[in-house]
């Protein structure tokens, strides 16, 4: 009801229209796609970029696969990479080649002008499914996927793609959004507040 309701008024949450049907999910994911994308332009910029890579080699320093040569001669998969900002720093941290992948074209699409501008060519991207990933079994060195699985509608399916794709006994970078905590327990009531700023 409260659904029809908003769809009645055609009301705007935040700054984009949200696009209600949700007996659509491929209209979900497009929408999902424009939402983030809108981010994306000023996510890349060089600075974002040295951020990223501070910020896997922080998070990936105590695992015991992780080293400084680790991505070198890998060849690498970013899952929902948005506008490449990982595929970069994944690149730049060694990897022999990336794939960034992710159902939101307008991300893709500045990740692609980024590559060409500082002509770097291991990167290359591509529009897909995340949950019916169109690679064979065992196809990458390591597997990135990061703050992505949480937003589709298939969260066990996406698991399994992921790990489907990964050769055996390699590692993969799963990162999804918690609950509990004051954390995220203010970030959960800050979205709630900032919806209804225009």
């Amino acid at each position: 009801n409260l659904i029809k309701l908003l769809e009645s008024v055609q009301m705007n949450i935040g700054s984009y229209k949200v696009n209600l049907n949700l007996n659509e999910p491929n209209e979900t994911k497009l929408d999902t796609g424009k939402v983030y994308g809108s981010f994306w332009q000023e996510l890349n910029n060089e600075e974002m970029h040295k951020g990223s890579i501070k910020y896997l080699e922080e998070r990936w320093k105590n695992f015991e696969w992780y080293d400084s040569n680790f991505l070198i001669g890998k060849n690498v998969i970013d899952v929902g990479c948005g506008s490449g900002r990982y595929s970069l720093a994944l690149s730049k941290m060694g990897a022999k080649s990336v794939l960034g992948v992710d159902y939101g074209l307008d991300g893709i699409e500045v990740g692609k002008k980024l590559i060409k501008d500082l002509n770097i060519e291991n990167i290359s991207f591509q529009q897909v499914d995340i949950l019916n990933l169109p690679f064979s079994e065992n196809s990458f060195d390591f597997v990135f996927c990061n703050g992505v699985l949480h937003h589709t509608t298939n969260l066990e399916k996406g698991l399994s793609e992921i790990i489907r794709i990964c050769k055996k006994d390699s590692p993969i970078w799963l990162y999804l959004y918690a609950s509990g905590g004051i954390y995220w327990y203010s970030r959960k009531v800050m979205n709630k507040l900032m919806k209804k700023i225009p």
